[in-house]
């Protein structure tokens, strides 16, 4: 998706590739999926550490289980509304730390697929600038690092659009003198580099994953017919 810059919409614009489920993926694990942990004697709610912890101590690959992330249709780069979730490989062997792993592993995937895609990222960077809540999962960026094979570099401020919106308003007003002083509040927080070994390892489970949509969008399709005639027969 190509669309105007708000800096300057006359003469730039930027080019970017939508995932349509990432966070809210894994918002929907946790409350629907694991919502609570056994602690010795007591039970207690379930939050995104405890599911990081448990995910850390699975391998890259995560035994084989595989994920199609597409549980709310998918944008770049299939464009596919009747896309559905899939978790391909799933065995009595796997516990919720490799679904999780699996996710994070999928979300890596789906953003490799769309870098891959499109030619504007042809001659892209090594380097890629990571904000949003995300960033707070050390495991997910350094799997995004590996998977894509390149640097991962984090800020410690999260909310970026807000903060963008503030210098677009700031400048406008002229409280703020020029969008220069949007360097000025970006902190580079962590960096996260590749992983060769396991850049290579994840290498054929991606070709798996483009696969697996290949594979099963015609079932999906009918999936999704099936469910709107009995939903207008209900």
């Amino acid at each position: 998706m190509t669309m105007t810059n708000a800096v300057c919409p006359e003469k730039w614009k930027y080019t970017y590739g939508g995932i349509t489920c990432a966070g809210i993926l894994n918002s929907w694990f946790l409350k629907t999926l694991a919502p609570y942990t056994k602690k010795e004697d007591y039970v207690c709610p379930t939050d995104f550490s405890v599911l990081e912890q448990e995910a850390k101590k699975v391998p890259p690959g995560s035994h084989g289980l595989l994920v199609l992330p597409y549980f709310m249709g998918e944008r770049s780069p299939v464009w596919d509304s009747e896309a559905r979730g899939i978790f391909c490989g799933l065995s009595v062997n796997h516990s919720r730390g490799h679904m999780y792993r699996a996710i994070l592993e999928s979300l890596a995937y789906a953003v490799r697929h769309i870098r891959e895609t499109s030619r504007i990222f042809e001659n892209a960077s090594d380097i890629c600038i990571a904000s949003g809540g995300a960033c707070s999962c050390s495991l997910w960026m350094q799997i995004l690092a590996d998977v894509l094979g390149i640097t991962i570099i984090t800020v410690s401020e999260q909310a970026q659009a807000p903060v963008g919106d503030c210098i677009i308003a700031g400048v406008s007003s002229g409280i703020i003198p020029s969008f220069d002083w949007a360097e000025k509040w970006c902190i580079y927080e962590k960096r996260y580099e590749p992983n060769k070994k396991n850049t290579n390892f994840y290498e054929p489970f991606y070709e798996e994953y483009k696969n697996l949509y290949e594979s099963t969008s015609s079932i999906l399709h009918r999936l999704s017919n099936l469910s709107h005639k009995t939903a207008s027969k209900s």
